[in-house]
């Protein structure tokens, strides 16, 4: 019994290891690979192109790999896949110094990249399935990577030059080989009934599809935070340390609902979260369009805490409730494709057209239009029942706590 909960121990730390790593090269990449690329001498429309094939990515590749770890069974082996392709995809981007190659270097690395994470997301579930732990404590550590990484990257970009954020990207993209070769391999138990190989007529379900909606619908919603929220503040004379401390505010709140979310919210359906967090979010995107003072900008960022931290988990709950075990590493996949995305790509796109002539304040203001419209269809999805409220589980379990019994 001892050896058995150190195992799973073990296991846990190597997912949240996993998540770290992950998150500190997402956190090092995002911010300052396309000041790389403006210190290179790209123009504006290369590092555009640039910025744009790792949408596409972003679109295709997680569903793509997760189908192919549903269909071969083998989660363990595409992970090692996508991420030793990733990083060794991403090694010549160190060196070169002209656009085309960047650009044939950034296919291939984010077709393989974008593909890591819904892997450990449902290696993540089953294992605090299976094994016991909750899901957002092992999550977690993917915000203190990302915090992590993005202070302590910038800090060393003012000592050095923009080049040591490639060279930690690939350090910490071979390193991330470690702990995902460590999480356990799909179990390949499956209730009675079910098929022996993923099945997309799960996609079929009404309240599947509108699930998916309510999920594309939310990071709509966020397309102008993500996108102009520091130049917003920087345009209303807030110092650019400032919305630093902002961000990391908004990431350090998400992390405290993160690791106390089974005790504060996994009694409640996670339909229930899902529309509280849509009326949250319309009430974060007016306050930030109406703020004018520090104190209230905060109080916005500490929302985020619902409307990325509490939506997440309660969306993976609901996956985890509705699709069945064959088909639940696609349908992660398929949820960060049409969400982040899809989603992203369609807020990013509109806040992008209307910036110049509607402003920043007018476009959270249509955020919270939309966070509405999420409202109702999150009340609709609520009134379909539960595969486990009509007796294939406890209806109170989440992803958080699900082997809490054990």
């Amino acid at each position: 019994m001892k050896n058995a909960r150190a195992t799973d121990s073990k296991y846990r730390q190597f997912l949240s290891g996993s998540y770290f790593l992950f998150f500190t090269i997402l956190g090092i990449f995002v911010p300052y690979f396309n000041l790389h690329c403006y210190h290179l001498k790209f123009s504006p429309l290369e590092i555009g192109l640039l910025s744009g094939t790792l949408t596409a990515m972003k679109m295709i590749s997680p569903f793509l790999w997760s189908w192919k770890a549903d269909q071969k069974k083998s989660r363990k082996k595409i992970l090692f896949i996508t991420t030793f392709g990733s990083a060794a995809a991403f090694l010549p981007c160190i060196w070169i110094q002209d656009f085309l190659p960047m650009l044939i270097a950034i296919f291939f690395y984010s077709f393989f990249f974008m593909g890591i994470l819904p892997l450990i997301e449902a290696a993540a579930l089953e294992t605090v399935e299976l094994r016991g732990g909750e899901y957002g404590k092992i999550r977690l550590w993917g915000s203190l990577g990302f915090i992590f990484a993005s202070l302590g990257c910038g800090y060393l970009i003012d000592l050095l030059s923009t080049p040591i954020a490639l060279y930690l990207t690939g350090v910490f993209s071979f390193l991330l080989l470690v702990p995902t070769a460590r999480i356990p391999e799909t179990d390949h138990r499956k209730p009675e009934g079910e098929p022996d190989s993923a099945d997309l007529s799960v996609l079929n379900r009404p309240e599947i599809g509108i699930f998916f909606l309510l999920c594309v619908i939310m990071q709509i919603t966020h397309g102008t935070y993500y996108g102009f929220f520091a130049i917003f503040m920087e345009s209303i004379g807030f110092t650019k340390s400032t919305v630093g401390i902002c961000w990391t505010f908004a990431v350090l709140c998400e992390i405290a609902v993160m690791f106390r979310y089974q005790k504060w919210f996994g009694k409640n359906r996670p339909q229930t979260w899902l529309a509280l967090c849509f009326l949250i979010a319309a009430f974060r995107w007016w306050l930030t369009a109406k703020a004018d003072s520090l104190m209230l900008f905060l109080f916005a960022q500490c929302l985020h805490a619902f409307t990325y931290g509490a939506f997440h988990i309660a969306s993976l709950t609901y996956l985890n409730r509705h699709v069945p075990a064959n088909f639940r590493t696609s349908a992660i996949g398929l949820l960060s494709s049409l969400s982040y995305g899809l989603g992203g790509t369609i807020g990013a796109v509109f806040s992008g057209i209307f910036y110049d002539s509607l402003g920043a304040r007018v476009l959270f203001v249509f955020s919270g239009g939309f966070s509405l419209i999420g409202a109702a269809l999150a009340l609709w999805l609520w009134s379909f029942p539960s595969r486990r409220e009509n007796g294939e589980g406890n209806p109170d379990q989440t992803v958080t706590g699900l082997a809490a019994e054990a």
